[in-house]
C-alpha cells in the first residue's frame, strides 16, 4: 500500500486505519468459555465480531488471561447480569426434559427444543408475576447460549444395524422345492406373503444430550405407522 506524508511530515497510509477495539478481561473470558464449550475459533470470531487470528491468540494466552483474573481487583471481576426469572425456570425444566427424552431413547433436534422452550416459558410465565417481562422468541442465538450453559452436545443418532442373510436366501428356492415335492402340497396351498410399513412420523437424525454422555446409542423411531401385507397364491394376488 502506498504511503504519503501529511503537512507535518508524518507518514500516513492512503487508507485510514480502523480504530482498534481492546477487549476487556471479561470479554476475553467469555471468548474462552465459548471455545471450551466446543465452538471453533471461526465460529467464535463471527459471534463476537473478531477475526479468527485474534481468537486463536486469545486461546493461546488462556493461562495468562486466567491468571490476570486471579490478580485483578474484586470489583473488576464482578459482573452482574439480571436474567429473566421465568426464563431461568424454563431453561432448568427444559434441561430436565432433554435428559428425560434421552433416557426414553427419543431424539430431539433444535426445532423441538425451541418449541418446548416456548411452551415452558409460557407455562411458567402464567405462574410468575414479573413486571415488564421481555418477549422470549427462542431464537437460534438463545439456543446456542443454552447449549453452552447446560453443557449439551449435538450427536448423530445411531440406529439399528440391518443385514440380510444372502447365503440362506440363495439356497431357499431349491430347498423349498424339495419340501413341496416331499410333502405333496398342492399349488393352492402355497402362499408367498410379505409385510411392509409406512412410518408417517419422521424422527430427527441428530439429538442433543448432556456432555457427560459419550454417545447417543439405541434410539429408535416411533412405531406410528400404516401396515400392509401382500399375499400371492399361485399367480393370484390378494390385498
Amino acid at each position: 500500500m502506498a504511503d504519503r506524508r501529511d503537512l507535518s511530515g508524518r507518514r500516513t497510509s492512503l487508507h485510514e486505519k480502523r480504530e482498534r477495539k481492546v477487549l476487556s478481561l471479561y470479554e476475553k473470558l467469555k471468548i474462552l468459555d465459548l471455545l471450551n464449550g466446543g465452538m471453533s475459533c471461526a465460529e467464535v470470531g463471527r459471534r463476537v465480531g473478531k477475526n479468527e487470528s485474534s481468537i486463536r491468540s486469545i486461546k493461546q494466552k488462556q493461562a495468562e488471561i486466567r491468571q490476570s483474573l486471579c490478580a485483578a481487583p474484586t470489583m473488576a471481576k464482578r459482573v452482574s447480569v439480571v436474567r429473566d426469572k421465568v426464563l431461568v425456570k424454563a431453561e432448568k425444566a427444559l434441561s430436565l426434559w432433554i435428559e428425560d427424552m434421552s433416557q426414553k431413547h427419543v431424539p430431539v433436534d433444535s426445532r423441538m427444543i425451541r418449541e418446548k422452550a416456548l411452551s415452558l416459558y409460557e407455562h411458567f410465565g402464567t405462574m410468575t408475576e414479573t413486571p415488564e417481562r421481555k418477549a422470549f422468541m427462542a431464537s437460534k442465538g438463545w439456543l446456542a447460549s443454552f447449549v453452552n450453559r447446560y453443557n449439551l452436545k449435538n450427536l448423530r443418532v445411531t440406529g439399528e444395524a440391518a443385514s440380510a442373510d444372502q447365503e440362506s436366501a440363495s439356497t431357499f428356492p431349491h430347498e423349498f422345492r424339495i419340501l413341496v415335492g416331499r410333502k405333496g402340497y398342492l399349488p393352492e396351498q402355497v402362499y408367498n406373503c410379505d409385510e411392509t410399513a409406512l412410518f408417517w412420523k419422521k424422527m430427527p437424525r441428530r439429538t442433543y444430550i448432556h456432555k457427560d454422555a459419550r454417545q447417543a446409542m439405541g434410539f429408535k423411531a416411533f412405531k406410528d405407522r400404516l401396515n400392509a401385507c401382500f399375499v400371492r397364491q399361485c399367480g393370484w394376488a390378494y390385498d
